[in-house]
């Protein structure tokens, strides 16, 4: 099978997914946009990818970009570690970090906080 035939049922199976979780592409919406009340979204902004990140509410790839710039300039000690540290991002204010956060998991900061170092990728 060529390379371009994998990739093209790659992304039919990711759509496929993602249709199946309550996000609909075919009818004008976007990855963005979730059925809150069918998908319960949890996400790391420790480690997670922009695209990852822009399935948060309120979160567009401007605002990515910045929680990614402000993570990657810190050491892993000084990451996110609850949905308040996410102010000290150019953007981010309370009405953000209160949308965010119910759907928010530190689990990278709990594990360095606990073991005084970074958890192993």
């Amino acid at each position: 099978m060529k390379a371009s035939s994998r990739a093209v049922l790659g992304a039919g199976a990711i759509l496929l997914i993602l249709q199946g979780l309550g996000f609909d592409a075919w009818s004008g919406g976007g990855p963005a946009e979730c059925n809150a009340a069918r998908v319960k979204l949890f996400i790391d902004p420790n480690l997670a990818p922009r695209e990852e990140l822009m399935l948060l509410p309120d979160i567009g790839p401007a605002l990515a970009d910045a929680l990614i710039e402000y993570r990657e300039s810190k050491t892993p000690a000084q990451a996110f570690h609850d949905a308040k540290d996410l102010d000290h991002v150019r953007g981010v204010g309370p009405a953000t970090t209160a949308s965010l956060k119910p759907h928010l998991r530190f689990e990278t900061a709990t594990a360095v906080t606990s073991r005084g170092e970074a958890p192993a990728p």
